[in-house]
């Protein structure tokens, strides 16, 4: 059982292929548990693209080995299959919760240490007027702050100077949805640093808590420069940094066609109910006293 955020996944391996995959996710994931019924019901297996799969790609239909996975009778037509840089395929259908996630590539193909089925979780988590955002994700005294820049625009820089009291959840990638109340959660993905070695900010994290989300209280759009400045950003002004940080996760990349409308409405809701920030940020100075006066302002 696999939580992401809001949304639960039940998992299920159908081969020697796919145990391996869950294996290595049990071995980095501390899912928050779950007791209702999972929203999807992921069958994992292995299916090469030869000409028989190849053809039922292009057709959208569901191969006859995939449909014997599920006991029940599935639909036949009608299937949206994507892909992303993992070379792993997922099928989801309107009609049914359950989901298939299988690798596309041949057996030469070197295996991630883990992955996630990240094509259903960006449609899902758009459903829900979120989206996964390219951006680090720091919590303070219970608060989430999104921390986003274009590449080379200072995170690494930032995350370099992460005081004692604040805890740095994900340097990468993270989940912004709106609950019930129309108030937007943040919840930590694991991201390729890790996966690379390449990130001692992180090398605390044995396993990641994926189920674990805080209230967004704040966001940053980072800038290198020569003084540290912290700039109140009017929500018209927020709103195309945030649908450019919705938009840029490589995982999004590849399926943000269809979604490009939603993105953009769920950047606007989040940049009017959510305090965001320009910060200019030299190399070597602490902005973070300056962030936390300003949070604790919004609390009172």
């Amino acid at each position: 059982d696999l939580t992401l955020g809001p949304l639960h996944y039940h998992l299920q391996a159908h081969d020697d292929w796919a145990a391996g995959l869950l294996d290595r996710i049990a071995g980095h994931f501390a899912c928050k548990g779950f007791n209702e019924p999972a929203q999807r019901q992921v069958h994992i297996v292995r299916q090469p693209l030869g000409p028989t799969a190849t053809e039922a790609f292009v057709a959208r239909v569901l191969p006859a080995e995939l449909a014997a996975c599920v006991e029940e009778k599935l639909p036949s037509h009608g299937w949206q299959i994507t892909g992303n840089d993992t070379m792993h395929l997922t099928w989801r259908h309107a009609d049914t919760a359950h989901s298939f996630w299988t690798e596309s590539c041949n057996e030469t193909t070197p295996t991630l240490p883990f992955n996630l089925p990240l094509d259903l979780l960006f449609h899902d988590i758009v459903q829900l007027g979120g989206g996964i955002v390219h951006g680090g994700l720091a919590v303070y005294h219970g608060q989430g702050v999104l921390l986003t820049a274009p590449p080379g625009g200072g995170k690494t820089t930032a995350f370099s100077t992460t005081p004692r009291d604040w805890h740095l959840e994900s340097d990468d990638a993270a989940l912004v949805w709106p609950d019930t109340k129309g108030l937007f959660q943040i919840s930590p993905l694991p991201t390729w640093s890790v996966l690379l070695g390449i990130n001692p900010q992180l090398e605390g994290i044995e396993q990641w808590q994926v189920g674990s989300s805080w209230p967004l209280a704040a966001v940053l759009f980072l800038a290198k420069a020569d003084a540290i400045s912290l700039t109140c950003q009017r929500p018209l002004d927020a709103a195309f940094p945030l649908y450019r940080a919705f938009s840029e996760y490589p995982a999004v990349l590849m399926g943000r066609a269809p979604h490009r409308s939603a993105l953009f409405r769920a950047a606007a809701a989040l940049a009017r109910a959510v305090p965001a920030w320009s910060l200019q940020l030299s190399r070597k100075g602490n902005f973070w006293p300056c962030l936390e006066k300003e949070l604790s302002h919004e609390r009172g």
